[in-house]
């Protein structure tokens, strides 16, 4: 959520507190108690949708990152092997496969990592008995092959997680336009009695309605115009 959503979230959190902390001063009139479950539902919504914004791919986002990780891990250590064997025998197509680095190789893009990996095994598994005495052998090239499945297997997870937290930033917008809509076509005329009925109640509301910028709390930081509801 951007700081604006947040501050009307926060908004709609504060008067939903009020309304059900008072809630026996309206309970016998059913248009305010049906607004009031209304805002109450919407803010539920809101909060699920938070969760799947803020959490949604984070799992298979570490697992992922782990990994990678590990995948350019055993990719270093078997270059090493192959490119001091090439040293021995003068394979320049060996030693450009293998003349990799840790940035080099961070800086790829999932699918091209695969593609060195897969390229790494097939340049090494050949000659895996001359890589042994280079501190490679069988056990780092099927680790490899391991290591690339696993990997491939959750880039496709992390696309349709990420689908899922663009759709939930969606609905967290449109579920706070739909909230303040209730608020002001509805709910805030409907308060309007309550002025002179009972002026502490309606105070409280008013108080709870203002939108308060979070900026004030972070110096420095740019403040965005906000409406008061």
């Amino acid at each position: 959520m951007k700081r604006k959503e947040i501050n009307v979230y926060n908004m709609l959190g504060a008067t939903s507190k009020v309304m059900s902390n008072n809630r026996a001063l309206f309970a016998h009139n059913p248009a305010i108690t049906s607004q009031v479950d209304q805002l109450g539902g919407i803010i539920s919504n809101v909060d699920t949708l938070k969760d799947i914004q803020a959490n949604g791919n984070t799992g298979n986002s570490e697992n992922k990152k782990q990994l990678k990780i590990s995948l350019i891990a055993k990719i270093l250590k078997i270059s090493a092997a192959m490119l001091a064997h090439s040293a021995t025998t003068n394979d320049p197509k060996l030693k450009e496969i293998a003349s990799v680095s840790e940035t080099s190789l961070n800086r790829l893009r999932d699918s091209d990592l695969i593609t060195s990996a897969r390229a790494t095994a097939s340049f090494g598994k050949p000659i895996v008995e001359s890589l042994t005495i280079w501190g490679s052998d069988q056990t780092d090239f099927t680790e490899l092959d391991s290591l690339v499945a696993a990997y491939g297997s959750v880039i496709p997870g992390n696309a349709a997680d990420n689908a899922a937290v663009e759709q939930s930033t969606s609905d967290i917008k449109s579920k706070i336009k739909e909230a303040k809509a209730l608020l002001k076509d509805h709910l805030d005329p409907m308060m309007l009695p309550f002025k002179a009925i009972n002026p502490t109640f309606y105070g409280q509301y008013e108080n709870a309605r203002q939108v308060i910028d979070t900026a004030a709390s972070h110096p420095g930081e740019d403040s965005e115009n906000t409406d008061n509801k």
